[in-house]
């Protein structure tokens, strides 16, 4: 199995209690799994990049990390809460 993230890794966990529930098939637990995987993967490759620049810089993150301007603002946005949030 590949590197997860911490979400990723607790649900891959807990997937029999979840199938249990009967509102997801295996199968679009793994779609769900991947997509939340990529976002994660995502965050963290923005912060990498913020991190290197020591500041943040819209139009150069967008070019560099080929990110739509609305994907990298939600993802700014997300990380801004997360630190703030981790301060307080």
């Amino acid at each position: 199995m590949k590197n997860q993230t911490p979400l990723v890794k607790i649900l891959h966990e807990h997937i029999e209690k979840i199938l249990k529930a009967e509102k997801y098939n295996r199968k679009e637990l793994e779609i769900f799994f991947e997509s939340l995987e990529q976002a994660e993967i995502q965050k963290q490759t923005i912060l990498q990049s913020i991190t290197e620049l020591g500041k943040i810089n819209i139009e150069r993150l967008e070019k560099e990390l080929e990110i739509s301007n609305q994907d990298l603002k939600l993802n700014i946005d997300y990380l801004k809460l997360n630190f703030e949030s981790r301060i307080i």
